[in-house]
């Protein structure tokens, strides 16, 4: 039973792929709570925050990951901005 914010990031992202509306919510707060959290743990983040309705934040996470413009890929990069806009 992993606790780190990797498997919190997993299982954030594998439960909204899955049409699941309530386990992303705590499974990104508990990513996204260490500091400084990898650039694609924001992007997923940003990516679940805007799918639940959350679209102010999605804005902050993605500025959060775009600071770091080389740890992601171009790619993820489109993703951050699709999910920022």
């Amino acid at each position: 039973n992993r606790q780190d914010t990797h498997a919190a990031d997993a299982l954030a992202w594998a439960s909204f792929r899955n049409g699941d509306a309530r386990h992303p919510e705590a499974a990104v707060a508990r990513a996204l709570a260490p500091r400084g959290p990898a650039p694609t743990i924001l992007l997923h983040a940003a990516i679940i925050r805007r799918g639940t309705g959350h679209a102010d934040d999605a804005r902050a996470l993605v500025a959060r990951a775009l600071a770091c413009p080389v740890a992601l890929t171009a790619t993820e990069r489109r993703l951050a901005e699709l999910a920022g806009s």
